[in-house]
């Protein structure tokens, strides 16, 4: 049964495997998901499919950070925050369906690109509906 939070659509299969296969190419040692919500329909499972790669899952709501802390205690690699320091850095970053929710993207973006590696990658999935 899904709860309130979960969906499982081809589209979600289909953006799940678009950053699965940037993670599996450029083998990253830390990943963030910034607006990860519960991580349900991304940030949890790349973690199940990554195990040696560290995700910190990001998002602006504490109550839902809760959820997500506790449905998924058992999963070492990923760490879900509401904020973590901005001086982190990261080889790899996702904003999945995100952006579109930003009052400015150009400074989001910009904030983004600062908290990559040198070599970092920026995912930006957005809705397509």
């Amino acid at each position: 049964m899904k709860n309130k939070f979960q969906k499982n659509t081809q589209s979600n299969q289909k953006r799940y495997q678009f950053v699965a296969d940037i993670i599996r190419s450029r083998s990253p040692e830390r990943v963030l998901d910034i607006g990860c919500g519960t991580g349900e329909e991304l940030t949890v499972p790349l973690a199940r499919e990554f195990p040696n790669v560290n995700f910190i899952a990001e998002d602006s709501d504490q109550k839902t950070i809760d959820y997500a802390i506790e449905k998924h205690s058992e999963l070492k690699n990923i760490k879900f925050r509401k904020n973590i320091s901005k001086d982190c850095r990261f080889q790899v970053i996702i904003a999945s369906e995100v952006i579109e929710h930003v009052i400015e993207p150009h400074k989001f973006l910009s904030a983004l690109h600062q908290r990559l590696d040198q070599k970092g990658c920026l995912i930006l999935t957005l809705p397509n509906g």
